[in-house]
């Protein structure tokens, strides 16, 4: 059984169910398409604190295009270092990688377990840098790693990689992030593009911010209190579709090759280049 690729035109209904932590290393969100099939699996790290529900927007739409979003709550206290986070997502991964996860999908779907792309976002995508550069057995099978926005020197400097990271990688940069430090993910950039088996590309989104990658850009006091206080939010269509049709692209060109026969890829960020909503860096450059 090969991996499902889904057409644009062609959406998937999807399931969503949560994984308890005595059944698993932690407690997951996950998003799955209902079809059945064997599709590829994104473990998605959530920014600093923020509740892993907060990423269920995303995830859908990325299980609506046919892949299995895991969303792990990795850590639960605010002292939790990123060195514990890339541990615990280490954890998480090894337990995707083993197959244990189709127990908990819909009748009929698998898990690919030969495809499994790690998506960060903030500390989260920090910690994905981290775990790939301390586990050999995650850096040589994860096949492709997109980071939005990931933190270099906040809660601990990620530092110079000490090992080879051989997989395809996106960088997506959202200049328009208020409190949070900038140029994060060109840091990255020029670090990675000096290893000479580094796959990377970056995106500037000008008109993106830090937090339009969640269900609701709440600002830090709130993100604890977003369960208790305030009801679920309809799609932010135009940010959230923005980062997926970015990402969706990216896995299907490079972590996957897909043949492309009409180009749509070129064609969709050529346009959004010649309405200024993109800037594209690296190997993905339009000319």
């Amino acid at each position: 059984m090969t991996s499902i690729l889904v057409d644009e035109t062609d959406m998937l209904a999807t399931h969503t169910t949560e994984i308890p932590q005595k059944d698993g290393p932690t407690r997951m969100l996950v998003i799955s398409p209902t079809t059945a099939g064997k599709y590829p699996v994104i473990q998605l790290q959530r920014g600093f604190m923020i509740p892993i529900e907060q990423y269920s927007q995303v995830s859908e739409l990325l299980a609506r295009y046919g892949y299995i979003g895991v969303i792990p709550e990795t850590y639960r206290f605010l002292t939790a270092s990123p060195q514990d986070e890339a541990g615990s997502l280490q954890l998480v991964w090894s337990y995707l990688f083993g197959g244990n996860l189709n127990t908990h999908l819909p009748n009929g779907v698998v898990s690919d377990t030969s495809s499994i792309i790690l998506l960060g976002h903030s500390r989260g995508g920090q910690a994905c840098f981290l775990a790939s550069d301390q586990s050999e057995e995650l850096r040589t099978s994860v096949k492709g790693l997109v980071a939005i926005d990931p933190i270099w020197d906040m809660f601990g400097r990620v530092g110079d990689f000490q090992s080879k990271l051989g997989f395809p990688i996106l960088l997506m940069d959202a200049p328009d992030r208020g409190w949070i430090p900038g140029g994060t993910s060109i840091k990255f950039f020029s670090t990675l593009r000096l290893q000479p088996t580094a796959s990377v590309e970056l995106f500037s989104i000008p008109s993106m911010g830090h937090m339009d990658v969640v269900n609701s850009p709440l600002t830090f006091p709130l993100w604890l209190a977003e369960r208790a206080f305030f009801p679920p939010q309809p799609f932010r269509t135009i940010e959230i579709q923005s980062w997926v049709t970015i990402i969706q692209h990216f896995i299907r060109q490079r972590v996957q090759q897909r043949d492309d026969p009409e180009d749509r890829f070129r064609k969709d960020i050529q346009k959004a280049k010649q309405e200024n909503r993109y800037q594209v860096r690296g190997n993905i450059e339009i000319q």
